[in-house]
C-alpha cells in the first residue's frame, strides 16, 4: 500500500525510483515562474482553526475545470476579509488583511493589479528589501518581515477580486499586527496556497468573503532546510529517497494530504 506523501515511479527498465515529498520548508522564492501571490493576509491561527474547523460547501471538477456546490471533505477558509475570519481575530480594527506590497502612493489600481496578476519579484524587493523571503534560518530559528496594510473593505477590488475564482493563488500568514486602518503593520511568518472556491462580496457582512480550499503547492519557489518545521503538507518539494530494484509502472500518484496528483513516469 503507498504511504502519505510517498511517490514512486517505475522504468522500463524494471527499476523504481521512490522519492518522498519533504515538507520542511524554510522560504520560498516568488518569480515569474513560482506560484502566484496575492496581497492577502491571515492571521496563522485563524488559518489553523478554519483548517480543521472550517465549512465544506465546495468541491472543484478538474476535469472540466469549474467549482461545485457540493462537499468533498475538504474544509474551506475565508481568507478574505479577514477580521470576519476565525473567532476572536478581530485585531487591526479598520483593515481587513489587504497588505500593500511595494505599492508606495499607487493605491486601488495597484492592489488590483496585483489581485489580478500576482505580486512581482519587485513589488517584495520594494516592501522588504528581497523576493527570497526566509522564515527559517539554518539553525530552525523563525524569521519575519513587517508589511503594512491596506485599510478598508473596498468595493473597488470587488471585480478584480471575482476575476481569479477557480484559481490557485498564493497569500500570506501572520502572527501579529499593530495599529489600524492605513497604519496597520503585519508580522508575516509563512506563505500558503489555495484554490478560489466562492466569492461573495455582496450582502450583509458576516456572510461576504473569498472562501478557498487549502492546496499543497510543490512548484518554483519553494525552499526547503533540514531544520525547518513540518509544513504538515500544506508545501514541499518532491525529493529523491532511494531506488528499489523490480518495481515497474507507468504512472505515478503523489498524495500530499488535501487529494492526490497523478503523474507520468519519467
Amino acid at each position: 500500500m503507498m504511504k502519505s506523501n510517498e511517490i514512486r515511479t517505475g522504468s522500463t527498465w524494471g527499476r523504481g525510483i521512490v522519492a518522498v515529498f519533504d515538507d520542511r520548508v524554510s522560504g520560498f522564492e516568488v518569480s515569474s515562474t513560482s506560484g502566484g501571490m496575492l496581497p492577502f493576509t491571515i492571521h496563522k491561527d485563524a488559518f489553523a482553526q478554519e483548517l480543521a474547523q472550517g465549512g465544506d460547501q465546495y468541491r472543484y471538477d478538474h476535469p472540466n475545470g469549474f467549482v461545485q456546490n457540493n462537499p468533498d471533505g475538504i474544509r474551506e477558509i475565508r481568507l478574505y476579509p479577514y477580521p470576519l475570519s476565525g473567532d476572536g481575530y478581530s485585531e487591526g480594527d479598520g483593515n481587513f488583511g489587504v497588505l500593500n506590497i511595494g505599492t508606495g502612493n499607487q493605491g486601488l489600481q495597484a492592489l488590483r493589479n496585483q489581485i489580478i496578476n500576482g505580486v512581482t519579484a519587485e513589488d517584495l524587493v520594494m516592501e522588504v528589501g528581497t523576493a527570497e523571503l526566509t522564515f527559517y534560518d539554518s539553525f530552525g530559528g523563525p524569521e519575519t518581515y513587517d508589511i503594512t496594510g491596506s485599510p478598508g473593505l473596498d468595493g473597488g477590488l470587488a471585480d478584480a477580486i471575482e476575476s481569479v475564482e477557480g484559481r490557485i493563488i498564493g497569500f500570506f500568514l501572520h502572527d501579529n499586527v499593530v495599529l489600524s486602518g492605513a497604519n496597520a503593520i503585519y508580522t508575516i511568518v509563512q506563505v500558503r496556497f489555495g484554490r478560489v472556491m466562492n466569492i461573495r462580496l455582496t450582502g450583509p457582512p458576516h456572510l461576504r468573503g473569498m472562501y478557498i480550499q487549502p492546496v499543497s503547492y510543490s512548484g518554483s519557489g519553494v525552499k526547503l532546510d533540514p531544520n525547518a518545521p513540518s509544513s504538515d503538507g500544506l508545501m514541499g518539494l518532491v525529493v529523491l529517497a532511494r531506488e528499489r530494484s523490480g518495481f515497474r509502472d507507468t504512472a505515478c500518484v503523489l498524495f500530499f494530504g488535501f487529494g492526490e496528483r497523478r503523474m507520468s513516469a519519467a
